[in-house]
Parts: C-alpha cells; sequence; structure tokens
C-alpha cells in the first residue's frame, strides 16, 4: 500500500491459492494502521479496509470441498504489529487504544465472519 511497492496483494494471492480452506483455523497478519492512515504513510503496511478484501479474496481463490465454503466462520485472524502512533490521533476522543481502535474498525468491515482476535 501507500506509495511502497511490495504488490502484497499478488503475494499474498499467490499464497490463498494454496490455501485448503475446509483445514484453515488461523491466519496471522499484520494491520499496523487505522482506516484514517492515508496510503502514502503506510509504505507497504495494512489497515483494516486493506486486510478485509483481502480475507473474501480467500475464499474466493482458496481450495475449496464440497460443500463450498463461503464465510471465515471457524478461522481465527489473529492481528500484529500494530504501530502505536495511532494512539496520538487528534480525532480519538474516546481513547482508545490502537488496538481497541484497529479491531473496532475490522469488526464493522467483517463480512466474513472471521474471529478477530
Amino acid at each position: 500500500s501507500g506509495n511502497y511497492n511490495c504488490d502484497y496483494q499478488q503475494k499474498i494471492y499467490a499464497v490463498w491459492r494454496n490455501v485448503r480452506i475446509d483445514k484453515l483455523r488461523g491466519i496471522i497478519l499484520e494491520t499496523s494502521y487505522p482506516n484514517n492512515v492515508s496510503d502514502s504513510q503506510l509504505f507497504g503496511h495494512l489497515r483494516p479496509k486493506d486486510v478485509m478484501p483481502l480475507l473474501q479474496s480467500l475464499i474466493d481463490m482458496s481450495i475449496q470441498t464440497t460443500p463450498k465454503t463461503t464465510n471465515l466462520n471457524n478461522v481465527k485472524l489473529i492481528i500484529q504489529h500494530i504501530k502505536p502512533m495511532a494512539n496520538a490521533n487528534p480525532t480519538n476522543n474516546n481513547r482508545l487504544t490502537m488496538r481497541q481502535i484497529i479491531y473496532k474498525e475490522l469488526m464493522e468491515l467483517n463480512t466474513v465472519g472471521i474471529k478477530v482476535i
């Protein structure tokens, strides 16, 4: 994401194509910043609004079984590499921690049913 040309989506898609979705129980992804951080400040890191479309692509691209898996209800998403800078965010009127902000944003966008921990 941002000005850092790392093409993370294609690298993640290469992994997704080899996942047996019926066997998947957990995913560890970095989500360093909240959604309000601009693309130019990401330098390859992800926000919740970047992560959730990737998880939908996992359902679409993974090795499927019958019946087809249509959600990630049996999968846990572990978020790592959260940057502490968001606690200094002036829009953070509720004084939420960065972890709480990112969790809230992930849950608001969670259309795949994954368990965010």
